[in-house]
């Protein structure tokens, strides 16, 4: 993750320009709803109604993240209570351009944290079979690969499914 100095970036260049804050990971709120949605339509060609956002995050308010910088959003989770035992995550992504920077980790350090602080014990997701990128990302980070499910995404793509101990 990039550090950004104040020595480097003494002030801003102008009043609007916030050069020296770093992102802030925080809860979603109900304000980031049109940037969530915009944000999953384009980089998962998936769209969802506004709906399922709001019945997602009244059910584990605490599972909802939202990386943001100045009023941008860099990144998010939303995930869901499986069991007593079990949590998963639904969606997970970085904006383009963001990537590369470790956002995605702390994203999912701190979900990983609140799942735990809960006393769930595994962490479930799907992944698409033609995000390699992704599998690799999760892969690196504990993740096994246990299952396939056919025809998971809404274009029929199927999905690896994969889980990690907490």
């Amino acid at each position: 993750m990039q550090v950004k100095s104040l020595i480097q970036n003494p002030k801003p260049k102008c009043p609007l320009a916030n050069t020296w804050a770093m992102p802030t990971l925080r809860p979603f709120q109900m304000a980031d709803m049109d940037q969530i949605m915009f944000q999953v339509a384009h980089m998962f060609d998936q769209v969802n109604p506004p709906d399922f956002y709001f019945l997602l995050h009244k059910h584990w308010p605490e599972g909802f993240l939202v990386l943001e910088d100045g009023g941008r959003i860099l990144g998010f989770v939303l995930g869901n209570l499986v069991s007593a035992e079990k949590a998963r995550i639904l969606i997970m992504g970085v904006v383009d351009g963001e990537r590369g920077k470790g956002y995605g980790s702390l994203i999912l350090d701190e979900f990983l944290i609140r799942c735990r602080t809960m006393g769930k014990k595994v962490l479930a997701l799907e992944v698409r079979m033609s995000n390699v990128k992704a599998q690799k990302f999760y892969l690196d980070r504990g993740y096994e690969t246990t299952g396939m499910q056919k025809q998971f995404y809404q274009d029929g793509e199927d999905a690896y499914l994969m889980e990690r101990e907490i």
